[in-house]
């Protein structure tokens, strides 16, 4: 599952331990720095174990995830690419590496720089400075190549937020092509070379997941469920479902009932 991250703040920064975050986009650039043991991150398709002094960055649209399998602790920080003009300008046409390793304390340093001045007096003007140096360096370190592909990654993305919003309602390609003026042909076969399901595939998951959350946490009935999550009839919603749980929403409801 793909989840859309619609996030508000120009700037966050907090330290991490263990962690574990499912597959997810965002406008927002994220930068982790592992500060002890081992972190296994995916980047853009790519796997990596981050061990101290590592680096991973997550430039804007770029798909990425955390595992907690291995023992280790980070500072993340999500920067809005907006406040960084001189960043966003470099990245207009340039797609850079994800990752770095073998480079001592000098993020390390930086990123606890960063996180005590967040956690402090938060300095807007300071916090840019330190990121400044930090994205300077490590565009010194990494390789780049012409990014050819930015207007559809940015066209994907705010796809995946609309339908983020809109997932229990009526939608579908036909809407989307609609609505953000593209072929629907191409549409789908943006969902399929980025996530590597298609289109409807991908609303089944975000309907289940709904469904699974109202299951757990509410008293509602299967059927008013099964609207809410934007199915229109039962034997559809107990296929999809099942596909996605190899239970159907009455046993799944019962199963949790039992553990508890």
């Amino acid at each position: 599952m793909l989840l859309y991250e619609k996030r508000n703040d120009d700037i966050n920064v907090f330290e991490m331990q263990n962690f574990d975050f499912i597959a997810h986009v965002h406008h927002n650039i994220e930068v982790l720095v592992c500060l002890d043991g081992t972190l296994d991150v995916t980047c853009s398709s790519c796997q990596k174990s981050l061990n101290r002094g590592d680096m991973m960055i997550a430039f804007s649209n770029d798909i990425h995830s955390y595992s907690s399998a291995s023992q280790g602790k980070g500072i993340i920080i999500l920067v809005n690419p907006s406040i960084l003009p001189a960043i966003s300008a470099t990245l207009s046409d340039r797609k850079y590496e994800n990752y770095i390793s073998d480079c001592g304390n000098t993020f390390l340093d930086l990123t606890k720089s960063i996180l005590h001045e967040y956690n402090t007096d938060c300095c807007h003007e300071i916090i840019v400075g330190y990121l400044y140096i930090l994205f300077g360096t490590a565009f010194k370190k990494l390789s780049f190549s012409p990014d050819k592909d930015s207007l559809n990654s940015d066209l994907f993305s705010t796809m995946l937020e609309y339908i983020s919003e809109h997932y229990t309602e009526d939608i579908s390609l036909k809407l989307l092509s609609k609505k953000f003026y593209i072929d629907v042909c191409h549409i789908s076969r943006m969902f399929t070379s980025r996530l590597s399901c298609g289109f409807l595939t991908y609303i089944h998951e975000l309907r289940v997941e709904h469904a699974k959350t109202l299951l757990h946490h509410s008293d509602l009935s299967i059927s008013n469920i099964m609207y809410k999550s934007g199915f229109s009839n039962q034997k559809t919603f107990n296929r999809v479902f099942k596909q996605f749980t190899n239970q159907t929403p009455r046993e799944y409801r019962r199963s949790i009932k039992a553990a508890t």
